[in-house]
C-alpha cells in the first residue's frame, strides 16, 4: 500500500496526504486550489472565446450555453488536474 505524504515548508514536519492540518505547526492545509492569477487568466480565456463566438453565431443564447459549458468542463478538468497540490497557510 502507498501511503503519500506531503511535508509543510513551514515546520517541515510530514503528515499524510488528505488531512487537513498540519500536525507541526497547525497550518491550513487546501487541496486542489489554484492561483488567483491562474484562475483570472482561464476566466479571461473564457472571456474572449465567449465574445468570438458570439462574433460568429450572432447567437446571444448560444454564446452563454457554451460559456458555462465551457467554464463547468474547464473547473472540472483544473480540480482533477490540481487534486494532488497541497497550498498550506501558516497561522500567525
Amino acid at each position: 500500500m502507498n501511503k503519500e505524504t506531503i511535508k509543510c515548508p513551514f515546520c517541515f514536519k510530514e503528515s499524510t496526504h488528505g488531512v487537513r492540518i498540519c500536525t507541526g505547526c497547525h497550518s491550513t492545509i487546501e487541496y486542489g486550489t489554484v492561483s488567483a492569477w491562474f484562475a483570472l487568466m482561464i476566466g479571461t480565456i473564457l472571456t474572449v472565446i465567449a465574445f468570438f463566438i458570439l462574433y460568429i453565431s450572432q447567437s446571444f443564447l448560444l454564446t452563454v450555453i457554451i460559456f458555462f459549458a465551457l467554464a463547468i468542463s474547464t473547473r472540472l478538468y483544473i480540480r482533477k488536474k490540481f487534486a494532488h497540490r497541497a497550498i498550506f497557510t501558516h497561522q500567525h
